[in-house]
């Protein structure tokens, strides 16, 4: 198995992963989670929704994100 097949989409989705990893690293060693439970909170939700916009906004006809054709039940 090519490694292509295994990890489907472009490379800036997967850089998403090791930006989310640093910023948790930060903010659980200054125990963010615990001493400032409502600012970690919103910090999350920014990761989230950045996230998730980035992957909506960059995404380009005709890219593979999915193994299977998704099929629909519409008639063309």
């Amino acid at each position: 198995m090519k490694l292509n097949e295994l990890f489907l989409g472009p490379l800036r989705y997967w850089l998403i992963w090791p930006a989310a990893f640093l910023i948790l690293l930060a903010s659980g060693s200054y125990s963010l989670h615990v001493r400032n439970f409502v600012p970690f909170i919103f910090l999350l939700l920014a990761m989230v929704s950045i996230g998730v916009l980035w992957i909506v906004w960059s995404y380009r006809d005709g890219e593979r994100v999915t193994r299977e054709p998704i099929e629909t039940d519409q008639p063309n």
